[in-house]
């Protein structure tokens, strides 16, 4: 029931809200599960127009859009490992939209650009705490916070 919860979170609205999932926290003890199947649930998120019923991602604001982000995840893999690499959608009937397939990156600093800015793509992070105090700190270490989940 939470990985499905944590990719809508991503994929709502195309990851273009203030209210995006963007940043995954996940005590250690089970990171490894919920990293495999949260990188397994966003590698099949189905991308489509809006005329797709079965589309789940629909195109972002603009190509430029798509383009600056991508450079941000290219970024984040000298600091991150990335989990999942999803990017802009360049060859298929979507390519001449503004698509973007959902990326994941895992971090473990606060004080990298993919956590400190909004993005407003379907981008996450996967972020590791160890306790509840460590969970709080990492929660709290940007200045955007307009929504949070917890799920135990």
């Amino acid at each position: 029931m939470v990985i499905p919860t944590v990719v809508r979170s991503l994929v709502l609205m195309n990851g273009q809200f203030c209210c995006t999932g963007s940043r995954v926290l996940v005590h250690r003890d089970i990171a490894d599960k919920v990293r495999t199947r949260l990188t397994s649930a966003l590698a099949q998120v189905r991308l489509g127009s809006g005329g797709d019923e079965k589309a789940q991602l629909g195109p972002v604001i603009d190509r430029a859009s798509a383009q600056r982000v991508d450079a941000i995840v290219e970024e984040a893999a000298s600091y991150g490992t990335v989990l999942l690499r999803g990017g802009v959608v360049t060859d298929g009937p979507l390519a001449a939209g503004a698509f973007y397939r959902p990326s994941l990156i895992e971090v473990d600093r606060t004080d990298v650009r993919i956590v400190q800015e909004e993005v407003f793509v379907p981008v996450q992070t996967f972020e590791i705490f160890d306790d509840e105090d460590d969970a709080v700190t990492k929660a709290n270490a940007t200045v955007y916070g307009l929504a949070a989940s917890v799920f135990a």
